[in-house]
């Protein structure tokens, strides 16, 4: 049977065996993984279209541009969607190992790609190892938000492997098959809008194609869809209010900013340590801009480096030069000359440029070893595969600083200066935790570095009101509702405080701006202001506004429990019969959550039918109630049975 397969896949198939085995020890450790608490709450655990089930509605959702995620990537949220079905929200680890399979399809389609492009198996087996391994890779495979980043490499080298096919004689198939997979790569991400930009470098080298119009018409259709995908982008991060404005981010920062990241990004590579999930921008709060010094360095080398790529080129050495372009190239959607959000840089956006530094390397090296003789060319291959053994090796340790939130923003903290954004989201998750004085103290250190962040002022003033200095927590929120005013969370904190303090009127005014402002993401907030606004009005003594409020409130969320059982209990005590006989009703919808006690709902129900006039009724629960009551708990059968008596005793 062996004899069977045709001699390139009996090439090729041991060193896929042998890429799948090695990431699969790299990452198998990623399907024990939590979700953590920075972008995996947009996207899937606090994602409203997945928190509450997942049906056929929730499908036009993942086409909204910019509504959730400031960007627009309908094929990465029906992934996500598609998960959820599945597996449901208690199961991170199977969203980690879709991450984790798809990374693997990605790095042998890349393979693929290579070895249908140069015939050469042990180059292409050594540039997928690098795509497969390298720890900056490290960050889009462990982290569920960055699904899109795997699905890209998957669309991205499935779309050149379908291009070379059609040069290669494949036919329209091909061809078609590669548009499409274009298509889905930029609804995935919109990283790929490069990516016709390096077919033509393919052509260039290692296909060897006659320079010419011909070779722009066939990539026509591909640049239309780049358009297209452009224009969604900008479009849904300006929608969202992602983009940095020319004020907050100058053009001659930016520029700055790129250059020293192509730099770093190159320094990474060789030397992929002290990796993090977020480096502030040097303009953010707190930062010092770039020396001139970082910045005309980074120019010097990149020139230096160019001009190297070109003398390589005259040398008939063309992947140097094709490789050195991808790298520049396939960075510029990612480099910060459009800024979105305050990042300098990041591990993932090297997700696919990385592989353009390793054409430049391994293939020039691979044939100038070739040349020398079979031993040389051995011993060069066995020194590239120690390397990917010590890159799986960092990689595996980067990979375990991923399993949950606080490892990785401890870790963060200790390779970044001054990071605000770390500082806030590990305050965020120790809150989460009940680790109150703890997250006071990252929420203080957020704050202190960056006195303009809204949701470092706001929840470090919760922290403070928790903690007995309502006064003080009051200042601080009110600090941070003037730098963000339609803070949604800041003005609930800022309600429950002045609540506390007996400021109803304010209270009020400041759970308007929560209903007013609330989005998709924010329901448990709206749902609350829904549930306070009612109890405010009856602690000042306003009846009619707190009915009103209660109707609001099941308007928005008709089986919600805590309202249900609040409107109930405020109804029943109503002299208004037809509010004790809309209690009355209301408590019919009162069911008990799993493992929930339904006694307390039961005697809620008997007291609502009794203001309702309807004694059969009240009889009906109470008894459904006695027989619900565990036998041991004396006190309440006794309490039950006496309300029950009382009851069949009334005229």
């Amino acid at each position: 049977m062996w004899r069977l397969v045709p001699d390139t896949m009996r090439r090729s198939l041991p060193i896929l065996l042998l890429l799948a085995t090695a990431i699969g020890v790299v990452y198998g450790q990623v399907t024990s993984f939590e979700f953590i608490g920075y972008d995996d709450d947009v996207y899937v655990t606090e994602n409203p279209h997945l928190v509450d089930g997942v049906g056929w509605e929730d499908i036009p959702a993942a086409f909204e541009a910019g509504m959730l995620t400031a960007n627009w990537h309908p094929v990465t949220m029906l992934s996500l969607t598609l998960d959820t079905a599945l597996f449901g929200l208690d199961a991170p680890g199977a969203f980690h190992a879709t991450n984790l399979l798809l990374h693997l399809l990605a790095t042998g389609l890349l393979f693929g790609a290579l070895r249908s492009m140069t015939a050469r198996e042990v180059e292409s087996g050594l540039v997928a190892a690098a795509f497969g391994l390298h720890p900056l890779h490290v960050e889009s495979v462990a982290w569920i938000a960055e699904r899109k980043d795997v699905l890209a490499g998957v669309f991205w080298w499935g779309t050149t492997w379908l291009w070379v096919r059609s040069v290669h004689g494949g036919g329209r198939a091909a061809r078609w098959g590669a548009w499409l997979s274009f298509a889905l790569g930029l609804m995935a991400k919109p990283l790929l809008v490069t990516l016709p930009f390096t077919l033509l470098l393919f052509d260039v080298w290692p296909l060897r194609r006659r320079l010419g119009k011909a070779l722009l018409v066939e990539k026509v259709p591909l640049f239309v869809m780049t358009g297209v995908g452009i224009a969604m982008t900008l479009f849904a991060q300006s929608r969202a209010g992602a983009v940095a404005a020319l004020e907050v981010v100058p053009v001659a920062a930016r520029l700055a900013n790129a250059l020293v990241s192509y730099r770093v990004y190159l320094e990474q590579t060789v030397w992929p340590v002290g990796l993090g999930v977020y480096y502030p921008h040097p303009t953010a709060a707190g930062q010092a801009p770039h020396s001139d010094l970082a910045v005309w360095g980074s120019l010097a080398l990149l020139t230096a480096l160019s001009a190297a790529a070109v003398w390589a080129w005259r040398r008939d050495q063309r992947a140097v030069l094709v490789g050195w372009l991808f790298y520049l190239g396939a960075l510029v959607p990612m480099i910060g000359l459009v800024q979105v959000g305050q990042a300098a840089h990041s591990d993932r956006y090297m997700y696919i440029p990385l592989v353009g530094l390793m054409l430049a390397i391994v293939f020039p090296l691979g044939a100038w070893c070739r040349s020398r003789g079979r031993s040389v060319a051995r011993g060069a291959a066995a020194t590239g595969v120690v390397i990917c053994v010590v890159w799986a090796v960092l990689s595996h340790e980067q990979a375990s600083r991923w399993q949950d939130t606080r490892v990785l923003f401890e870790h963060t903290l200790r390779h970044t200066e001054r990071n605000a954004v770390a500082h806030y989201n590990l305050a965020c998750w120790l809150q989460e935790q009940g680790e109150v004085e703890s997250a006071q103290q990252h929420f203080a250190a957020a704050y202190a570095i960056d006195p303009r962040h809204a949701g470092a002022a706001v929840n470090l003033g919760l922290t403070r009101v928790l903690a007995g200095e309502p006064e003080a927590g009051i200042a601080l929120i009110e600090a941070g509702l003037a730098i963000e005013p339609d803070h949604v969370r800041g003005n609930l904190n800022l309600a429950i405080a002045l609540a506390q303090q007996r400021s109803y009127a304010r209270a009020q005014a400041s759970l308007k701006q929560v209903l007013a402002h609330a989005g998709p993401r924010d329901h448990e907030e709206r749902l609350r202001a829904y549930g306070l606004v009612p109890e405010l009005a009856l602690l000042r003594g306003d009846v009619a506004a707190a009915v009103r409020g209660y109707e609001a409130a099941l308007a928005y969320a008709p089986r919600d429990r805590g309202i249900l059982q609040r409107a109930v209990r405020h109804f029943s005590g109503s002299a208004d019969p037809a509010l004790r006989r809309s209690a009355f009703a209301l408590s019919q919808d009162l069911e008990p959550a799993d493992g929930m006690d339904p006694v307390p709902l039961l005697r809620l129900r008997a007291h609502a039918a009794l203001a309702a006039g309807d004694r059969g009724a009240a009889l009906a629960a109470l008894e459904a109630a006695i027989v619900a009551t565990d036998m041991r708990d004396v006190a309440t059968l006794r309490r039950l049975h006496a309300e029950r008596a009382q009851l069949l005793a009334a005229p």
